[in-house]
C-alpha cells in the first residue's frame, strides 16, 4: 500500500514466500499449512511465543469495554436518578475504554509480527532446502 505500511508489505513478501514453499496457489488455508509445516519440523514453539504476546494482548481488550460499560452505565444510572454523578465512575471508565483502543496497538503489532516470522521461516528453509539441493546435485556431477 505504497509504502505506508511497512509491516504490511513485509508481511505480503513473507506470505508469497510461504505459499511458493508450500506450492499453494492461493492463500486459502496459508496459516494452517504453515503452522502444521513447523509442528512437523518441531519448529512451531520458536513462533508461538510472539503468538501467545498477542493473544494476551486480545483477551485484555473485551474486558477494558466491559468494565468501562459498567462504569459509565453507573454513571449514567446515577444522572438519571438525579444522584450526583462519582466523577470517579466517568474517569476510570474513560481510562478503561481508552486502554481497551490502546491494546490493539500491541495486539495487531504481535499479530503480525508472528505471522511474518512463521511464512518467513517457511518460506527460508524451504529456499535452503532448495539451494542444499542444488549443491548436492552439481557437486555430484548430476
Amino acid at each position: 500500500m505504497l509504502g505506508l505500511l511497512p509491516a504490511g508489505n513485509d508481511l505480503e513478501l513473507a506470505r508469497k514466500s510461504a505459499m511458493k514453499a508450500l506450492r499453494m496457489d492461493s492463500e486459502e488455508g496459508l496459516y494452517q499449512q504453515a503452522k502444521k509445516r513447523l509442528r512437523a519440523e518441531g519448529r512451531w514453539t520458536k513462533i508461538a511465543g510472539v503468538l501467545f504476546l498477542s493473544k494476551l494482548c486480545r483477551s485484555l481488550i473485551w474486558p477494558c469495554f466491559l468494565i468501562a460499560a459498567g462504569l459509565f452505565a453507573a454513571a449514567a444510572h446515577q444522572w438519571l436518578t438525579r444522584q450526583s454523578v462519582d466523577s470517579a465512575n466517568v474517569l476510570a471508565g474513560a481510562l478503561c475504554l481508552l486502554l481497551g483502543f490502546l491494546l490493539f496497538i500491541p495486539y495487531l503489532g504481535t499479530r503480525i509480527e508472528h505471522m511474518i516470522e512463521m511464512y518467513n521461516e517457511v518460506g527460508n528453509r524451504s529456499t535452503r532446502h532448495n539451494r542444499e539441493d542444488g549443491r548436492r546435485s552439481t557437486s555430484s556431477g548430476v
